[in-house]
């Protein structure tokens, strides 16, 4: 990832849709009407505009004047891609065979009842 991030070249951080690389939708919804301001003779618009990604289905931003939100609900998936399904996981494996009582390794139970001898 850091190699890619090295080998691509260097983005301006305000730039227009269409040096993106992605496919996008703009729609102005609502009241397109200009209006003139009495106090300082600014036209202005109630429209609100709307941005879609095509390539990154969910993508979103909606702006009115000066407020706007950015908005993501997706599958982290371009369009038209495969839809991803995990493996499922394997078999819960069963119990193992109980072989029953197996002698100590250390030892007989005559061996270790004989006191050691101290010399």
């Amino acid at each position: 990832a850091k190699e890619e991030q090295e080998a691509a070249p260097p983005m301006k951080l305000l730039r227009g849709l269409d040096e993106d690389g992605l496919q996008w939708v703009v729609k102005q919804t609502g009241d397109t009407a200009l209006y003139k301001s009495l106090a300082d003779g600014v036209a202005r618009s109630n429209a609100v505009t709307s941005v879609r990604c095509l390539t990154w289905p969910g993508a979103v931003c909606i702006a009115q004047k000066t407020s706007y939100a950015n908005l993501y609900i997706g599958y982290g998936l371009r369009a038209g891609e495969r839809d991803f399904f995990p493996p499922a996981p394997p078999d819960v494996q069963d119990e193992p065979v109980d072989p029953g009582e197996v002698p100590e390794p250390q030892g007989t139970e005559e061996e270790e009842e004989q006191p050691v001898e101290e010399e």
